[in-house]
């Protein structure tokens, strides 16, 4: 017999058990025909595959974003997906680089932080023009790193030579080394 529509085997299990105890010192009561219809409509069966979980503790979801990067073999080499683009691509470059992002309503120039180093992340080419407004965004004692899907000859020394300590990463190159021996 399974139980009806709309009582589970925990509403059936509490109500067995409240029926027990109130027949418990009426043996008239525990030996009634309805009351022995009663349990026999609320039981259940015990299942192997069924763990005896009573509540408590909890679980929380992950919701991953969408990759940014990926191995193609036949290139030998780490290539861009499609979804790298927008936060979602600052957020991946962030998390793969070790930095904390910073909180996007700031308005503040730079993606994340780590320590006294500020990210960039510039989707398009990096330029002499975008290092120098960036240097301008610094304070003194921050380095920067700005990564960037393309970067134009001369940018890396012209960063360095503005910030000291800062550095251009190329995107995914400069991110994912990769060759087939496994070696980086």
């Amino acid at each position: 017999m399974e139980l009806p529509d709309g009582v589970s085997p925990d509403d059936a299990a509490k109500f067995t058990s409240v029926l027990n105890k109130l027949v418990k010192d009426d043996p008239e009561a525990k030996n009634d025909p309805r009351i022995k219809a009663l349990k026999a409509a609320a039981k259940t069966k015990r299942s192997k595959d069924v763990v005896n979980w009573r509540g408590g503790g909890g679980f929380q979801v992950a919701h991953l974003s969408p990759a940014c990067f990926d191995y193609d073999p036949k290139l030998g080499r780490v290539m861009l997906t499609a979804a790298a683009t927008g936060q979602t691509l600052i957020e991946s470059v962030a998390a793969n680089l070790g930095f904390t992002l910073l909180h996007p309503d700031d308005d503040y120039v730079f993606d994340a932080r780590r320590g006294n180093a500020l990210l960039k992340v510039v989707e398009g080419a990096a330029t002499t023009e975008i290092v120098d407004w960036l240097a301008s965004q610094s304070k003194p004692g921050e380095t920067i790193v700005l990564a960037a899907t393309i970067v134009m000859d001369g940018v890396r020394e012209h960063l360095r030579t503005l910030v000291k300590g800062s550095r251009v990463v190329a995107l995914p190159d400069d991110v994912f080394r990769y060759s087939e021996g496994g070696e980086l």
